[in-house]
Parts: structure tokens; C-alpha cells; sequence
């Protein structure tokens, strides 16, 4: 990606002038889900858990606590919003076309968690009349990358079919230091503008952002980008491109220290996100975690099992890197990257 675009876009960042929600129509509602939850934390607080997902690029958590709403976390297509406990929202941070924190699909990424020795399966059992599958992990599967369950701490959940976690239970040295139950579980809330931000949100401060996102087109990024265009994986379409620009504010003015940009395809109920990035100061490091995986003429790069899905790291000439995250299965996500070409 050329330097022009990194100085066009900053002086965008800096002025302060990001996309807004609110200006822009949202993505139509796709399937997703609703679940409730009753939570209890190791002093014995109580409290009520609610997430709508609304995907591909939407969701909501709200919590409350002796029927007071305490508040919660939006995310939607260009950004992270606080939920205040009367409901209005303030912009965290400006953020890309991505699935939003709570989204679950865990039936992708476990099979392949349980094969780099991440998880392992435990005893089934039955919530709100649905079977699920045990398994054991270090921390919450929504609450840390995942690491296999130590002496001295595990969680142990039970997974829908879907990919939903409808209980689990955290322990360390034989405390429990959380217990969730799902109690209601259906199809999500359309979260639609005006169902988010009435009144409009506060936005995020600009001079305490640490990256920039400008919305573009993908023939535009792509042709900045030094690769080949992607084509989109089968049965899916191109849906979202941004440009994203790191920013530190540390000096007297702001410098753009990474330069990127992120397209996305959904189709078939699925979200397929790639994000090209490139460090403007020093080499960048190659990918770590997760394991080894021959990608074609991508080369070698790195399979990490996430809450999203599958995340695929591959480091390119010149510095590149590529990261795809995706609810696809296994297979078929990576026959797709096989295709592509640096």
C-alpha cells in the first residue's frame, strides 16, 4: 500500500472527521441469536446476562444486577460503544468490518482447538432442552485464547450444536470463580440503528484514538495493496472494505506506524474477514501461536483456533501480513486461501 495513502487518510484521522454508525445503513439483519444468562461470580453476586448477535457484523451485551441494568458493550461495523446503565452509548473506539465480540462459533473452532491439545472433551449434558457437548479448557472459551485446563484451573463447558455455549463453570484452586447458565435462547433483536443509539451516541474523543478506519472500495484498496486481488471465496460476495491506519499520538503530532486495509465477503449465512496489514518502523515480526499450515502459494503461515471460528496468519514479501478470520469450516476455509497468491 503506498505512503500517499497512509498521509491522505491521517490527515482524515486527525481532523477527527471517522465514519459514523448512524450515517450509514446498516447491514441487513442475517441470522444470529439471543441468549440469556444468569450469572454468579465467587463473592455470590448475581446478576443477568443478555447478548443479542446480529451478524454478521452486530451484537450487543447488557448485564444487570437486582433488576438495575448496569450496563453493557455494542459493537457494530465501524465501531465499539459503551452502554451506559440508561441505555445511552458512548463510542469507545472507531473499529473494521469484523464478527463482534460475542459471536460464537465454536463448533468450527473447537474440532480444531481439540487437535493442537487446546481442549478436551468432557461429559455432555442438556440445557433449556438442548443437547451439548463437554469441554474443558484453562478460562472461559468467550474469555481468553484457548489453553488446555491445568491442576489448578479449568473451565468446564457445555457447547450447542451451533457453536453456543450454554453454561460453563470457571475454577482455580478449587474455587468457582464464575457459573453461567443460558435461560433463554432464540433468534436475535435486529440491531438497527435506531434500536442501538436512541439518542445518537456520544463519539469517541478523535485525539484518543489509536487508529483510523475510512471506509473505500475494494477495487481501490485493492489496487494499493501489493497483492493479487483475493477472489471471493465460492458462494460468497464482497460486502465491506476499509482503509485502517495506525496512529501514535505520543509525539508533538501524529505518525502513521502501520498501514492496512480490511475487505470482507459474507454469503450462505458466513463472514469471511481478511485484513492486510504492514508495520511503516520495523520489520514485521512473523506470525506465532497456533499451528503450522501449508497455504499454496501463500506459503506457510499459522491456524489458530478462535471464539469467531478459524484465524489464519501468513506472513508475505515485503513485510505483509495476512490474517483471515472466519466462521467457515476448516476445509473449506482453507482451500479457499490456497487460491490466493501473494
Amino acid at each position: 500500500m503506498r505512503l500517499a495513502l497512509a498521509a491522505t487518510l491521517l490527515l482524515v484521522a486527525v481532523s477527527g472527521c471517522t465514519s459514523s454508525d448512524s450515517a450509514r445503513t446498516p447491514a441487513a439483519p442475517r441470522n444470529g441469536f439471543h441468549i440469556e444468562y444468569d450469572v454468579t461470580d465467587d463473592r455470590g453476586l448475581h446478576t443477568v446476562e443478555v447478548t443479542d448477535v446480529d451478524r454478521p457484523y452486530r451484537a450487543r451485551t447488557v448485564r444487570s444486577a437486582e433488576g438495575h441494568s448496569v450496563g453493557g458493550v455494542a459493537w457494530t461495523e465501524s465501531g465499539v460503544y459503551q452502554v451506559r446503565p440508561d441505555g445511552s452509548t458512548q463510542q469507545v473506539s472507531p473499529s473494521w468490518p469484523a464478527a463482534p465480540g460475542p459471536d460464537s462459533h465454536l463448533d468450527v473452532a473447537l474440532p480444531v482447538a481439540l487437535r493442537q491439545h487446546l481442549v478436551r472433551q468432557a461429559s455432555g449434558s442438556e440445557v433449556l432442552g438442548r443437547r451439548c457437548t463437554g469441554w474443558l479448557s484453562k478460562q472461559p472459551l468467550d474469555g481468553a485464547p484457548f489453553t488446555a485446563p491445568t491442576p489448578g484451573e479449568r473451565t468446564t463447558s457445555c457447547v450447542s450444536a451451533e457453536g453456543v455455549i450454554l453454561s460453563d463453570s470457571w475454577t482455580r484452586d478449587g474455587k468457582v470463580l464464575r457459573a453461567r447458565v443460558a435461560t433463554a435462547l432464540g433468534p436475535p433483536a435486529a440491531l438497527t440503528d435506531r434500536r442501538l443509539f436512541a439518542p445518537s451516541p456520544t463519539p469517541a474523543p478523535a485525539n484518543l484514538s489509536g487508529f483510523s478506519v475510512t471506509p473505500s472500495t475494494e477495487s481501490e484498496l485493492t489496487r494499493l495493496i501489493p497483492t493479487a486481488d483475493p477472489a471471493p471465496p465460492p458462494g460468497m460476495h464482497s460486502d465491506k472494505a476499509v482503509a485502517v491506519l495506525d496512529i501514535d499520538r505520543s509525539g508533538e503530532a501524529p505518525a502513521v506506524t502501520r498501514e492496512g486495509a480490511v475487505l470482507t465477503w459474507v454469503g450462505a449465512g458466513h463472514l469471511v474477514e481478511a485484513k492486510y496489514g504492514r508495520d511503516l518502523r520495523q520489520p514485521t515480526p512473523a506470525p506465532t501461536g497456533g499451528a503450522p499450515i501449508k497455504l499454496g502459494l501463500l506459503g506457510t503461515g499459522r491456524l489458530t483456533p478462535v471464539l469467531a471460528g478459524l484465524r489464519v496468519d501468513v506472513l508475505g514479501p515485503k513485510g505483509l501480513l495476512l490474517t483471515v478470520i472466519s466462521d467457515l469450516p476448516e476445509a473449506q476455509l482453507l482451500a479457499w486461501m490456497r487460491s490466493l497468491s501473494f
